[in-house]
This record gives C-alpha cells, sequence and structure tokens, in this order.
C-alpha cells in the first residue's frame, strides 16, 4: 500500500501541478545534546574568568547592606514575609539573607552562586529553544549570543541579584512545563503554577509571564489548555493578593504631568534600542533619545522581518514575547523614570538580563529556519559571531565601568575596612555616623560594621564628640569621605 501525499505534494505531471517537481522543506527534530553541552560549559567558563574573577573582593552594595541589617535585626522567617522597600519578593529577600548566613560577609561566594544559577540558565533557556525550533544545534548557537554576553554583567557584580538569576530560572522552567500542561494536566498543571509562584516571590521580573503563559495555552492545542492557561492566571492572581495583603507597593511615584510620562517614554526607548540593539547588540550609537526611538524601530522591523519567515505558531511565539519584554520594559519605565538622564537608568544592565529571553529566541527560530537550507554556513558563521561578540564584550566590560562595575568599588572596600578598624579601635563610645551616598540613606556605620564583623562589644552613640569620632579621623579615606558628617 503507498504512503498518503501530503497536502501541496502531487507528483510532477499531476493535474495543476508544475512541470518542475517541487521541494518541500519538513521540518524534523534535530537533538544535538554536544551542542547544547559545549554552550553550556563555553558560558560558565567565560562568565567566571571574565566576570566573576573580574569581582572577586568587592564587598556589599546599596540593598545588599538594605536586606542583610533587615534580617539581622527581624527573626526568620518573618524578615522574609514582611515587605521591604515597598516591595513584597520574599524568595529574593530569604536567598539573599541563607546566603549571608553560609557565607557571611565573603561576597565573593554570593557571587559564586549566582554564577552557578546563571550557568543552570543558560542550560535551561537552550533547552527551551531546542524544544520550541526542534534544533538543538541552532537553539544552542543562539543561546551563545546570551552566554558570552556580558550586556547583563550587573547580574554576576552585586550579592543581591542572585534573586533575580533565580527567577529568570523559574520563567524557563514555566515555559518548558506549559506543553506538558496542556498535553497531560495533573501534576504538570502544580508545576506551571508553582514555577510561575515561585519566580514572582523571586523578583518582578516574572511579573508579565502569567498572562503569557495563558495565552500561549489558549492557542495550544491539547485537552488542559484551559486548565494551563488557568494555572497560570491563578499563580499571578495569588502572588498579588499576598502582595496587596502585606501593603507593597513600590516606593517610587507613578509618572502624572506630561513631562512625567515623556521621561516613562525616553527610559522605554532606551531600555529596548540602547539596552538590546547598543549593549546587547553591539550597535555602535549615542546616549540621544533619536538614537534610541531609531534603534528601538530597527529592533522592531528586524523582529518582523524574522517573524515573516516563520511558521504561524513560531511566529505567534516570538511576537508574545516581544510584548513580554516590552511589558517588562514598560513597568520599568514607570517605576524608575525619575532617575536622570534616561540612557544612563536604562542601560543599567541588569535590566538585559531576563529581557534577553525574547531577542534570543527570534535569533534561535531565525537560525532554525536557515539551518534547513545552508546549515554550516548558517550555524557555522553565527557561531563565529558569537565568538567574535564574545570579545568585544569581554573588551567592554573592561572599559565602559558603571557605578556597580568592579573598578568603581574598589575604594568602598577599603572605606569599609576602615570602618571596621574604627570601631574595634575605640576605647570608648564610637559616633554612629551618617555614610557617604554610595551607600543607603538608611544605613549608618553600626549597620555595616555589624553586617562585615558580627555583633562587637562597642558602645555605639549619636552623639558627635570630639572623642566619639576620633577613631574615625585617624583613618585618611573615612576623613576624606565623611568630612561634612564629622563637622570637620
Amino acid at each position: 500500500m503507498s504512503e498518503p501525499e501530503e497536502p501541496g505534494s502531487e507528483p510532477p505531471g499531476a493535474p495543476g501541478s508544475a512541470t518542475a517537481p517541487t521541494v518541500t522543506l519538513v521540518p524534523t527534530e534535530i537533538r544535538a545534546p554536544l551542542w547544547t553541552a559545549a554552550v553550556v560549559l563555553a558560558s560558565a567558563a567565560y562568565a567566571f574568568f571574565v566576570l566573576v574573577l573580574r569581582a572577586r573582593g568587592l564587598t556589599f552594595y546599596w540593598d545588599d547592606w538594605i536586606h542583610i541589617d533587615h534580617c539581622l535585626h527581624v527573626p526568620r522567617p518573618t524578615c522574609w514575609l514582611v515587605s521591604t522597600k515597598g516591595m513584597w519578593n520574599p524568595g529574593y529577600v530569604a536567598l539573599l539573607d541563607l546566603e549571608y548566613a553560609l557565607f557571611g560577609a565573603n561576597h565573593t561566594f554570593f557571587l559564586v552562586t549566582t554564577w552557578a544559577i546563571h550557568t543552570g540558565n543558560v542550560f535551561l533557556l537552550a533547552r527551551l529553544l531546542g524544544r520550541w525550533t526542534g534544533d538543538d544545534r541552532a537553539a544552542a548557537v543562539a543561546t551563545a549570543f546570551f552566554g558570552l554576553s556580558t550586556s547583563w554583567r550587573e547580574v554576576l557584580f552585586w550579592a543581591e541579584f542572585g534573586g533575580l538569576a533565580l527567577a529568570f530560572a523559574f520563567v524557563l522552567l514555566s515555559l518548558l512545563a506549559l506543553d506538558r500542561a496542556v498535553e497531560r494536566g495533573g501534576r504538570w498543571l502544580l508545576l506551571l503554577g508553582g514555577a510561575v509562584f515561585v519566580g514572582l516571590i523571586f523578583h518582578p521580573i516574572a511579573l508579565p509571564i502569567g498572562p503569557l503563559l495563558a495565552v500561549m495555552a489558549l492557542r495550544a492545542e491539547g485537552p488542559s489548555r484551559r486548565s494551563a492557561a488557568g494555572a497560570a492566571l491563578v499563580a499571578c492572581l495569588v502572588y498579588v493578593l499576598l502582595y496587596l495583603v502585606n501593603k507593597a507597593g513600590g516606593t517610587s511615584p507613578l509618572p502624572r504631568t506630561p513631562g512625567e510620562v515623556a521621561a516613562a517614554a525616553s527610559l522605554f526607548f532606551h531600555l529596548v534600542g540602547s539596552g538590546i540593539v547598543e549593549r546587547s547588540w553591539l550597535v555602535p550609537g549615542g546616549e540621544s533619545l533619536a538614537f534610541a526611538i531609531a534603534y528601538t524601530s530597527l529592533y522592531v522591523l528586524a523582529t518582523a522581518a524574522v517573524m515573516a519567515l516563520l511558521r504561524p505558531r513560531e511566529r505567534t511565539r516570538v511576537a508574545l514575547l516581544q510584548v513580554h519584554v516590552f511589558t517588562y520594559f514598560a513597568f520599568v519605565a514607570v517605576g524608575r523614570f525619575f532617575f536622570v538622564p534616561s540612557f544612563g537608568a536604562a542601560t543599567e544592565s541588569r535590566y538585559q538580563y531576563a529581557a534577553s529571553l525574547a531577542w534570543v529566541a527570534t535569533l534561535a527560530f531565525f537560525l532554525a529556519w536557515l539551518a534547513r537550507r545552508q546549515p554550516r554556513a548558517a550555524l557555522g558563521g553565527a557561531a563565529i559571531l558569537a565568538l567574535a561578540g564574545s570579545l568585544v564584550h569581554a573588551r567592554v566590560a573592561d572599559t565602559m565601568g558603571r557605578a556597580t562595575s568592579p573598578e568603581k568599588r574598589r575604594d568602598q572596600v577599603v572605606f569599609v575596612h576602615e570602618l571596621e578598624e574604627a570601631a574595634l579601635s575605640a576605647r570608648g563610645p564610637i559616633y554612629d555616623v551618617p555614610l557617604p551616598s554610595i551607600f543607603p540613606d538608611t544605613i549608618r556605620a553600626r549597620a555595616i560594621v555589624e553586617i562585615l564583623h558580627g555583633p562587637l562589644a562597642v558602645t555605639w552613640t549619636d552623639e558627635r564628640t570630639p572623642e566619639s569620632i576620633a577613631p574615625y579621623l585617624k583613618r585618611p579615606l573615612l576623613r576624606a569621605n565623611l568630612r561634612s558628617q564629622l563637622g570637620e
């Protein structure tokens, strides 16, 4: 018995067919675990040697001090479950607190933990894209543009962003669980909802994922598609209710005046144009809003061009991922519009970590489309481009330092070390001096010393007297940075 003909594949000479045979490219799944392993190992080595080693020996920065000080004075697990800084992300605080319990003030071990989570994320991303595209090779090469990059380097420079990296892991896990939940229901629905909820309690980057999963589920074919959509939305609803019960709501004002709305829009365009195209794709540009708008348009046009090549299901996934990242950037723009200049706020590299999902997935679909036609040229050329880009990214990480970068924070290490020395050398009450602007305004000398050294047999005072400030005046960096606080 002959096999049935596929629609649109009539043999030559059949009525309505062309005289020459028509070749139909039928996609087949290509599994290449060695490609996935190679990109994971290469990305892990790159991130460790280019980023983690560069940041070794640093100390905590900004919100780190706030969260750790909070957990030193509020019992566990209450310190995790109450809102801090107007936010309610108990997993985020719990991870930082548990790391502090294990590693003390050794900041480098916090970064190594985040690096391990990041390595897992590279693997999850490659697996997800391999499943979506049906080509592990294309998925691995596309993932290399994320793994062999420093456009998100702040995540491996700042202790608290282990929570952000872990939230991204649960975003990827929820996307991986979606198809199983649609097809099989049961425990996969619980895994889907659980992944969404856990991601949310680690970091707000997971907030847009629930609606995205719901739409993906409803557009899929499977007996449990409605249940899967419901599981994702219920997880988001539970989180929002708990967020409100804990009286969280952020500490930032919302844009209200036309000028504030314009500032938020400017930040949004910089997040997309300056953040993705200029910093992640390494396209030369500038700090003006005109560049940001032009590069945002370039991003949209490039994405649309790829979508035009794809099958309907792939096109829908790419479109929904763009909505996801634009929604995330809109949240950031609304919450941080008052930071000036917009270019500086938008190019804080942590915003590009989770946002990479959208453009890396688009690239994976494009490479899979090319690989069905010219596999060696497409995959080989893209791999060479990723390796070349990694060299440029490594150079950029060394030359483009922001306030969170290691070279800008070396003096802070000396500063806090001198604070410790001053406290330990005090023979009487020592002034709990306010700190310069590189520290949160809610944190004073006592909190820093207790975080770094533990409770000391030191008497602190709020009175500024010649005797209480004398230990600070003996140390040059403290004296230079605390002149106004010490009354000099």
